[in-house]
Formats: structure tokens, sequence, C-alpha cells
């Protein structure tokens, strides 16, 4: 007879798993073999890997999310890391600030794109960024 472990508790908020986010960031991190851009965007274009993932309505989530509103009414909005597909936008790790964009109603926002964005849906955008700044931008420490 097999015995199973019990499986170790997943954190709520964490977002599920997106291989392909994954692999673009590490990517991007790590060898700097995908650009990565500066990008503001119509908010429309943005939509979550998984759409029924919503950290914000979970627990302590509101009290986040409000939060995280305060600090973009003091000047420190959002910008989710996204990557493109087709002529959308992916978020797959920011869903915090995916619902403060969704909550402010805003028109516009700017994002840093893995991957160089090939659609006419970008208002603007900036790039390669050094991979200096992307690698400290992910929490990469330099040598």
């Amino acid at each position: 007879m097999k015995i199973e472990r019990p499986r170790e508790p997943v954190e709520p908020f964490a977002p599920p798993n997106d291989p392909v986010f994954q692999h673009l960031l590490s990517e991007a991190a790590v060898s700097g073999a995908i650009p990565v851009y500066g990008i503001v965007i119509s908010t429309a274009r943005l939509i979550a890997f998984d759409a029924g993932h919503h950290p914000e309505r979970m627990g302590p989530g509101p009290k986040i999310l409000e939060s995280l509103l305060q600090r973009w009414r003091d000047g420190a909005p959002p910008q989710p890391w996204v990557y493109p597909r087709g002529d959308i936008f992916v978020v797959s790790d920011d869903y915090f600030a995916l619902a403060a964009i969704r909550a402010a109603k805003v028109e516009t926002i700017a994002c840093q794109c893995l991957g160089e964005p090939k659609t006419e849906n970008v208002i603007s955008a900036q790039g390669p960024l050094p991979q200096d700044w992307v690698r400290q931008a992910i929490g990469i420490k330099a040598h």
C-alpha cells in the first residue's frame, strides 16, 4: 500500500505557474537572450494568464489592493511584467497590479514587456532596456 505524503499548503496569493512567463523571465534575466522593453499600452489589451485567479479577493487581499491603490495615488503606479501574445499582453505574475489597474479604470498603463512588442497596439516603447537594469528589477544582484 502506497502512503501519500500530505501536500504542502500552497500560498493562496501565489500565481498559477505559467511556463511561458517563467521561460521568458529566466531568459531575459539570466542571459539577455530575450529583450525587455518599457511599453505603454491600452489597459484593454491586458489579460490575466489565469482569469480565475483573484488574490485581491482572498483573506487580506482587499487590504493589499487598497494599499497598492494608495501607493498609486501617491505617485507610484504599478508597472506589471507582461509578455506579448498576438495583439494582447499577458499578465502572469502581477495579479495585484492587474486588479489595481482594473479598479482604477485607467485607459493606459506602463509595463515591462518580456520580448519585443510587435503590435500596433503599443502606444509607446523604449528599449531594449539595459540588461543590468532588467536583472536588478527582477531581483538578481550584481556579482
